[in-house]
């Protein structure tokens, strides 16, 4: 039996719906999804997991277990609806605050003058006030 399209983009939306409601705030690394077990064994055909997995939307682990990918998480925030709520765009705003202060200590700490990277920055100043032209 074949299906239309319309059926297949529905059905990939309802992966998508459950797997967002079964990954929660889980990571997506450690997540493994069960196509034989509910809710997946009674609403996801067989073959919509095969579409998903050459989409690189999931990468199948062993047997019937797969694991979503950086994509498909990005595919299943649009398509489960989050997105779109005021409490998930505050939680989001958190995330990359603390991820933009996180970036902005390491690059800190890399320019600082001490520690290794400190000699390495005071060795390549040097290196260029060496090499620099005289002003004329």
């Amino acid at each position: 039996m074949t299906i239309g399209r319309r059926e297949r983009e529905e059905n990939q939306q309802l992966a998508f719906s459950l797997m967002m409601t079964a990954l929660g705030d889980q990571a997506i690394d450690t997540t493994i999804f069960d196509s034989d077990v509910s809710p997946f064994a009674e609403s996801i055909l067989r073959t919509t997991w095969e579409e998903l997995a050459r989409g690189e939307y999931v990468n199948r682990i062993r047997g019937a277990q797969y694991r979503l990918t950086p994509k498909g998480l990005a595919r299943g925030i649009a398509a489960s609806g989050p997105a779109k709520s005021d409490a998930y765009r505050e939680r989001l705003g958190k995330v990359l605050a603390a991820m933009k202060s996180h970036v902005k200590d390491a690059t800190n700490r890399k320019s600082s003058t001490c520690g290794p990277w400190g000699r390495i920055e005071r060795a390549r100043r040097a290196d260029l006030q060496h090499h620099r032209k005289p002003r004329e």
